[in-house]
């Protein structure tokens, strides 16, 4: 019987969608929250991974490194039960391409917002630090690791334009239907994920910060594609979007770092 152990960050968006799709083949995965700047060295060693990246979400079945959200979606379309997900397909892989450099673009908006707001700074740094006199040194040291990290050669004035471009593009590839293609497959999920970049869901499905939380909503993104944030809706209701703030996803053997 295969194991799958998936190191990931809660809120992340990238590491939602791994998690959606385990969940739409009823998989079961034991968990492990992912710590910037922490965790790295910490899974280098456990898997002998010296010169390759290490990113979440990642995740270990058997000796296998499954090192990306997308692998992670094509093991469960393997390995689960249920309707596939359609991973290999054209479309798909398109679709995921548009909500990647989403995605990108609003973790880039994100970091810039956190830097002049030192609560949503604090509330990043891990909760056994956040009461530390050096907390607030810890977050800006993060959000430097992030944006070395994650590199994005925009300006910030332009970031939300081009978010909206992408948006647009999934208006038109929609065009009214429900799905992507002629049924549910990745393509929705990996969208509707990136959605949590305009207006995020409710705590219970998907937990965020307080402090945090007004970062990730754009006020004019909201109010020009408040179409696609039903159509979102609708996805996550339909598709079984699991509850991560409610704690139904993985198996009782859920852990972190």
């Amino acid at each position: 019987m295969n194991t799958l152990t998936v190191y990931g960050m809660t809120y992340s968006p990238w590491t939602y969608k791994a998690r959606w799709a385990l969940a739409w083949h009823r998989l079961d995965y034991r968990y492990k929250e992912y710590v910037v700047m922490l965790s790295k060295p910490l899974l280098r060693l456990r898997l002998n991974r010296w010169s390759e990246p290490i990113t979440a979400p990642l995740a270990v079945t058997n000796g296998q490194i499954l090192d990306s959200a997308w692998k992670i979606v094509q093991w469960a379309d393997e390995h689960g039960v249920g309707a596939p997900l359609h991973i290999d397909h054209a479309d798909v892989k398109a679709w995921d391409q548009v909500a990647d450099e989403f995605m990108q673009l609003g973790r880039f908006r994100l970091t810039h917002g956190y830097a002049s707001d030192a609560q949503a700074l604090k509330a990043a740094v891990p909760p056994l630090f956040q009461r530390l006199p050096g907390a607030l040194a810890l977050g800006r040291m993060g959000l430097r690791y992030m944006k070395k990290t994650y590199p994005l050669d925009v300006q910030p004035e332009t970031v939300e334009d081009q978010m909206a471009e992408r948006l647009r593009a999934v208006r038109a590839g929609l065009k009214d239907r429900e799905h992507f293609l002629s049924g549910p497959s990745y393509a929705d999920i990996s969208v509707a994920c990136a959605l949590q970049m305009v207006d995020p869901v409710d705590d219970g499905v998907l937990p965020l910060a307080p402090e945090a939380r007004p970062h990730w909503v754009s006020l004019r993104l909201t109010e020009e594609f408040s179409d696609l944030l039903q159509w979102r809706d609708g996805i996550f209701e339909s598709l079984g979007a699991p509850r991560i703030g409610e704690g139904t996803v993985g198996s009782p053997h859920r852990g972190s770092e």
